[in-house]
């Protein structure tokens, strides 16, 4: 601690020989571990938003692959059988994790198909989903 002592000439200052010269009190301790924790909170809040957000964009990138792989096969389908299919839903596992993919097909006036393909994942955890639709003329029918 500390103390001024006033003289004629001057001001003074004297240390109390009692306090150690080195070393931090219990005050400074708390205060400065209370900051780190703070400190260390928000990091680690901002790496699991990270974590997940960055999850979620695989999810929804595997659920494009798994919708443009059933759209590209369709594709090699004749576009008059493609009715047999509406309604239809499977369950593909891709990296250990299951979606559905559900197909709907919808026969427009000039006889064309319209097909959407929507793939989801588990909605217990960060889901991925894709949704493409797609429209297949009937070549050479009238």
């Amino acid at each position: 601690m500390d103390r001024e002592i006033t003289h004629s000439s001057g001001q003074f200052n004297l240390r109390n020989s009692s306090r150690a010269e080195n070393g931090f009190s219990l005050v400074e301790a708390l205060v400065s571990l209370t900051l780190f924790l703070i400190l260390s909170l928000n990091v680690l809040q901002n790496t699991l938003v990270t974590y997940n957000s960055t999850h979620r964009t695989i999810r929804n990138s595997v659920a494009m692959e798994v919708a443009l792989e059933a759209m590209e096969q369709l594709s090699n389908t004749d576009p008059q059988t493609l009715s047999d299919l509406n309604d239809a839903t499977e369950y593909v596992t891709r990296d250990g994790t299951m979606f559905s993919k559900s197909l709907e097909v919808t026969i427009e006036s000039d006889r064309s198909r319209t097909v959407e393909v929507v793939v989801r994942g588990p909605s217990d955890q960060a889901a991925g989903e894709a949704y493409l639709r797609n429209s297949f003329s009937l070549w050479g029918t009238r």
